[in-house]
């Protein structure tokens, strides 16, 4: 997994990679409140402690319900057209270019392979979610590998709509300054941490092109806090409420 960073929900910057400067995760007040703090992100999800870590301890009471409301997975949701690399394998062990018919009907048997591999996986994560209700932290890591618990903080929260839907979301801020519960979730940076990409065609200087991204960072931050407060936020205080 490449590096990878969010934008800062109290002044809508992102936090950079590899570059010294102050960020906190907020604890919810539930967990002891306060902040995990670095003052240099390494682009891989550490701020004091693993993010997804945390987020996964946060929501430890709601995973199985979390995970019941993204849903098993359906058929459909597998395209049963043949990627060029599986077509390729497939006219491999023919030993020749497949008909039309051929491909499409090992497109549906690839699809139906994609969908077993899933449902199978959705049950593993179910199942996980309940070990971890019950199972300690040596168990957990004998039966699902020491790094299980950040695995369950990224199905959880890698995607926005799912962290901002989240009882406990990741939030992370540039200052200290408020507290979990005043703050609002934390998008993911599209950039990853990196930055603006310079263009050296562009008719705009370094500083212009500067500007212009981190307006549309901005833009996109409000679009994504006007989901939250429409769409996504409610789905959480219900599970934090005990409502399904």
């Amino acid at each position: 997994m490449g590096q990878f960073s969010w934008i800062a929900s109290d002044d809508k910057r992102p936090v950079l990679d590899d570059v010294y400067a102050d960020v906190y995760l907020l604890i919810p007040a539930k967990f002891g409140g306060g902040a995990y703090h670095t003052d240099y992100y390494d682009g891989y999800g550490r701020i004091e402690v693993d993010v997804y870590d945390a987020v996964a301890d946060w929501n430890k009471d709601y995973l199985q319900k979390i995970y019941k409301k993204k849903g098993s997975p359906k058929l459909s949701d597998f395209s049963d057209k043949l990627s060029l690399w599986d077509k390729e394998i497939f006219e491999e062990k023919l030993g020749r270019k497949a008909t039309k018919e051929e491909l499409e009907q090992h497109g549906k048997v690839i699809q139906k392979q994609h969908y077993e591999r899933a449902k199978k996986e959705f049950k593993r994560m179910l199942e996980r979610a309940e070990d971890f209700q019950t199972l300690t932290d040596a168990e957990m890591k004998e039966k699902y590998g020491d790094d299980y618990k950040r695995l369950i903080g990224i199905d959880i929260a890698c995607y926005n709509k799912d962290n901002a839907s989240l009882p406990y979301p990741i939030k992370i801020v540039h200052e200290a300054n408020m507290s979990y519960e005043q703050a609002l979730p934390s998008m993911g940076d599209p950039n990853q941490g990196w930055g603006f990409d310079y263009d050296f065609e562009s008719e705009l200087d370094e500083d212009e092109q500067a500007e212009e991204y981190l307006q549309k960072l901005t833009n996109n931050f409000d679009r994504f806090i006007n989901n939250y407060y429409t769409k996504y936020k409610t789905v959480g205080d219900e599970l934090r409420k005990g409502k399904e």
